[in-house]
This record gives C-alpha cells, sequence and structure tokens, in this order.
C-alpha cells in the first residue's frame, strides 16, 4: 500500500562520521514507503528522537559551542534566510562575497555535513537552527526566534517542496500532511507554542515576520539592542537597503538550499536546477490566493488549540 507523505524527508542519518558527511537526504524520494518504512519516517519526525543526545553531542564536538554564540531559530520558511543576511550585514562590512550564507552563518542542523572550519569563525558566531526549543535549548548562547502566520508558512514551504523536492502533488495533500505534523521539523503549531512559553526567558528574542515586514528598522534595532551590537547611525540605511527582498532576490544563488547543498557536497556550486524560486515573495497574506475558506479555519481552529487563548502576540499569527 503507497502511502504519499512528507514524514520521510528526514532521511535516517547513520551514526559514524563519514556516512552523516555522505548522506543527502534532500535528493531522497520518500513518498512510495510501505506501511513499515512510513512507521519508521514518522519516528525520525519527531525532532526529540532525530537529535537525540548522542547526535548532539557530535555536533558540540564539531562546532564547540560558545557562550556568546548567537542563534537565529525558526520553523522552515519563517524568515530564517532574511535573518540570516541582516545578522551578517550587522555584523560585517556586509560584502556579498561568499559562495552561501551558510558559509558565514552556518546551519547548526546541518553541521555534520557542512565544510566550514567551525573553531575558526570569530566570536560572535551565528548560527541558524530550525529545532525545537527542547532540542536546542541544551546548547548556550543567544536565541532569536522568529514567528510567521503559519498559513504563509504552509502556502511557502508547499512552493518549496514543489521547486526543491520535486513535490508533484496538490496543496490539498500538503495541507493535510502540514496540520498532522507529517513534515520535516514536526507540527508548526507544536514549534511555535513551545517556543513562545520560553520567550521570557534570558536570552531568547521572539519576533513576529509581519513585524520585520512593517517595519524592518525598528526590529533591526532591537535586534541590536539584544545582541548588544554597536552600530553606527549612518550604517543603518545600508543594511536596511541590503536587507530588502529586491537586493537579496538579485543575489539569490547565494541563499538557495539548492546551492547550499552542491556547496555542503564539494561540487561546482553555480545555481542548481529546479523549478521555482527559493526566495519567493517576502509578503504578508499570500496564503489567501492559495488556501480554502474550510482551510483557513480548520487551521485556525487547530491554532487555538496550541496556542495561549490569552496570547494576542500569537494570535497576529492566524
Amino acid at each position: 500500500m503507497e502511502h504519499p507523505t512528507l514524514a520521510g524527508f528526514f532521511a535516517q542519518l547513520s551514526e559514524t562520521w563519514s556516512q552523516q558527511r555522505r548522506l543527502i537526504a534532500d535528493h531522497i524520494n520518500i513518498w512510495q514507503r510501505s506501511g513499515d518504512e512510513l512507521e519508521d519516517a514518522e519516528k525520525v519526525n519527531n525532532n526529540t528522537s532525530f537529535f537525540d543526545e548522542h547526535r548532539m553531542e557530535m555536533i558540540r564536538m564539531v562546532i564547540e559551542p560558545r557562550l556568546d554564540d548567537i542563534y537565529i531559530a525558526t520553523y522552515p520558511r519563517s524568515g530564517t534566510t532574511w535573518l540570516q543576511m541582516i545578522l551578517y550585514q550587522m555584523m560585517t562590512r556586509g560584502e556579498m562575497s561568499f559562495t552561501h550564507i551558510s558559509e558565514v552563518i552556518p546551519f547548526f542542523d546541518r553541521a555534520l555535513l557542512s565544510r566550514t572550519n567551525f573553531p575558526a569563525l570569530p566570536s560572535p558566531r551565528v548560527f541558524k537552527t530550525h529545532l525545537s526549543f527542547q532540542n536546542i535549548s541544551t546548547v548556550a548562547g543567544r536565541y532569536i526566534y522568529v514567528a510567521r502566520s503559519g498559513k504563509d508558512v504552509l502556502t511557502s514551504y508547499y512552493h518549496f517542496h514543489k521547486s526543491h523536492y520535486g513535490f508533484d502533488r496538490g496543496l490539498g495533500e500538503f495541507f493535510e500532511d502540514f496540520v498532522a505534523g507529517r513534515v520535516q521539523y514536526g507540527s508548526w503549531f507544536d514549534h511555535v507554542s513551545e517556543w513562545r512559553k520560553h520567550a521570557s526567558h534570558a536570552g531568547t528574542l521572539f519576533l513576529l515576520y509581519e513585524d520585520l515586514v512593517n517595519n524592518l528598522e525598528s526590529c533591526i534595532r532591537l535586534i541590536a539592542n539584544f545582541c548588544e551590537f554597536v552600530i553606527p547611525e549612518a550604517k543603518y540605511p545600508i543594511i536596511l537597503e541590503r536587507c530588502s527582498f529586491r537586493f537579496m532576490k538579485e543575489y539569490e544563488s547565494k541563499f538557495d538550499h539548492a546551492v547550499e547543498v552542491a556547496w555542503e557536497e564539494g561540487k561546482a556550486v553555480a545555481k542548481q536546477p529546479t523549478t521555482g524560486a527559493f526566495l519567493r515573495q517576502g509578503r504578508v497574506g499570500n496564503w489567501t490566493e492559495h488556501l480554502t475558506d474550510d482551510q483557513s479555519k480548520r487551521f485556525d481552529e487547530l491554532a487555538l488549540s496550541h496556542f495561549l487563548s490569552n496570547d494576542s502576540y500569537l494570535a497576529r499569527l492566524l
């Protein structure tokens, strides 16, 4: 019996260093799994089991965490790349000479695949991660979490799966997988609500993607204050320009996930063949052009069952 699902996009990673390096889970097609394989894939989909203490310890050994490390934490398609660019522009002269943004702001979750010399990176280092609070909070550092409207995340994630993973089914099927948490990194509802519960912890800054869109300069100043960066006033207009969607779109290959995977594998890093853009629109409310009224209502009901009923901040994500 066939099980069309996205649950197995995280392929089983072996426990040896050499095998970890060779396995590129992004290229594995998992929509034709048998019942037993589907059950295994759903186990892998659980962040806690996938990022167990053994694997986290391997990453720690490679990264050698520092107390002043900064982590950009998000659920996928929630402004992660944008925050990488913002932090990069704030901390450097802003040259676009890197091959891929992960060279200068690495992907923590893929550290065992990376070619980056982590100990050689100057402090404070910045990493991005999609891990849950439960998984990543055991690593010392500061955390900037960005949440985005779940329906916009769903829509963007659907297009990403079509353009970069070859997903050939409709939005209706993807919707069912997404709301059930049968996608890479599991439930959006759980991910956001767990991070929100710890938003008041020292060393954690909780932001909304929508605020970045509507008032980028205010958010950048908030991030600078949180990270204790001293940024000359004359630099803010430059940061704002280089973190605009238009500017980043001009350098899209330096942010594209397909290029990141090629760079990890040591392959030529010219723009990799995909069927769509990595940076799509960068705006709020695109879900209204894709989801039905029934899907929207159902999504909101699920969100309210996960979020605190009196949390007006998270209510803005509906």
